[in-house]
């Protein structure tokens, strides 16, 4: 009786985790599974959301990644907070700050009762990510600052779980529920979520190129009077200041007049009073890049991305290209319909540009580093290094998974004759040849120049 009552209550179980994560069970092979293949099977394929029974088409697909977006900014926004609670309460950032040099930074202190953290000894773990020397860099100078920003990011935190919720409510008045009233609304909302053109420049223009710009409009306010010496941003630091110098036309007030090579981070002796240069030189006592080079850095960064975001098509016609015909002129018009079609692959191709950026900045913060003094801690620079190459192996593996995935499930080669896919796997074995022909040329290559 008690094994057969045990049977039911697993079965019931099956049926209502299933229903919850939108899975239905297939064929009779579903009831015959014992319990733990079955928690296998279903919490191994609980992100494949194309095969979840609420998944409607494409749009809708996309809107709940979106939906799942807000969640994953809540994580991150929380995770951030932690941190700098940690730097705030048992961290020595204002010891620090006294020299960068002399005092190693704490991350937190270490609570274990087999440790006498309270006795003659403080047992602490240090921190070797590089956050007190951001943190000096975007112009943080007591405690109290590192407590606020812990509280705001909290608070964004909140917000993002806040989005999350009204953008499901709003999945399921789209999608699972007939009204009449905003239905012209839902209708123009879903075209311009659609749109492709729509997404790329927003993303392009507003999430880069704008941040870029506010980025830079902190480093030339708060960061580099910060870095003088000035804890007050008026003169040339002030908004209505700068202002005044571009509305006269003499923009050369911005660049002249450049920190020395051998000006200490943090005082007037041997600064400038230029908000924008080009020197490329590291300092000579903070060992990094000067910050009038990072805010021109990012000033130029964003102008470029608002430019750029006018480059497609969005909502007026006279603006931008069309996709299809930037396609046919580089030869992967046959690409598009693959592109909107299977997400695989749009992730598949983000993933891959993302692991290059990220192995790029890894390679721009071990060679220029930009942040002061953390050039002169050898062990931060190398985790920094490392922690960016792995994350740029986890992105290029997964890349690589989905373009598995994409060409296993979604891409039909009877479909596509003259694709640049097609013609990458026609041709995958020579050059898969001529690939490892240069790995064994490069690898003899640098074991002959060690022997030597």
């Amino acid at each position: 009786m008690q094994k057969r009552f045990t049977s039911c209550l697993e079965f019931y179980l099956k049926i209502g985790l299933c229903n919850n994560l939108g899975f239905l069970p297939q064929g009779r092979s579903f009831y015959a599974k014992s319990s733990t293949t079955f928690l296998f099977d279903t919490f191994g394929s609980i992100h494949d959301l194309e095969q979840s029974k609420f998944q409607r088409s494409n749009l809708h697909l996309a809107l709940v990644l979106f939906t799942s977006h807000w969640g994953h900014l809540s994580i991150i926004f929380l995770w951030l907070a932690g941190n700098l609670f940690h730097v705030g309460w048992s961290g020595n950032y204002t010891i620090w700050l006294s020299n960068p040099i002399l005092f190693t930074p704490i991350s937190h202190s270490v609570w274990d009762p087999h440790v006498d953290s309270y006795g003659s000894n403080f047992v602490a773990n240090s921190s070797f990510c590089g956050e007190y020397n951001w943190l000096l860099s975007i112009g943080f100078y007591s405690t109290q600052q590192i407590y606020l920003s812990t509280i705001i990011l909290e608070l964004f935190s909140s917000l993002m779980i806040v989005l999350a919720i009204v953008n499901e409510t709003s999945l399921k008045r789209l999608f699972f529920t007939k009204h009449s009233v905003g239905a012209s609304y839902s209708d123009h909302f879903l075209v311009l979520f659609g749109s492709t053109s729509i997404r790329l420049n927003f993303h392009i223009g507003v999430l880069f190129g704008f941040t870029s710009l506010l980025w830079s409009g902190h480093i030339a306010h708060v960061s580099i009077p910060l870095s003088r010496g000035l804890k007050q941003f008026l003169g040339p630091y002030s908004s209505s200041g700068m202002l005044n110098d571009i509305s006269l036309g003499s923009w050369s007030s911005l660049y002249k007049h450049p920190d020395s090579i051998d000006h200490l981070f943090g005082s007037q002796s041997l600064s400038g009073t230029g908000i924008l240069s080009f020197d490329c030189y590291l300092s000579t006592y903070s060992s990094s890049i000067s910050l009038p080079d990072v805010c021109h850095h990012h000033l130029a960064i964003g102008v470029l991305l608002l430019w750029s975001s006018h480059l497609y098509k969005s909502l007026w016609n006279s603006f931008g290209h069309n996709l299809r015909d930037i396609q046919s002129i580089s030869s992967t018009l046959s690409l598009t319909k693959w592109l909107v079609q299977s997400f695989h692959l749009q992730l598949s191709l983000s993933l891959a540009s993302l692991s290059l950026t990220v192995a790029y900045i890894a390679q721009v913060m071990y060679c220029c580093p930009t942040y002061p003094f953390i050039g002169l801690d050898t062990i931060t620079t190398i985790s920094i290094y490392v922690n960016h190459i792995w994350i740029s192996s986890f992105m290029i593996a997964g890349a690589f998974a989905h373009f598995s995935i994409f060409l296993i499930r979604d891409f039909e080669s009877s479909r596509s004759t003259y694709c640049i896919i097609n013609r990458l796997l026609s041709h995958r074995y020579s050059v898969t040849s001529h690939l490892s022909f240069i790995s064994l040329w490069l690898g003899f290559h640098v074991f002959w120049d060690i022997r030597t």
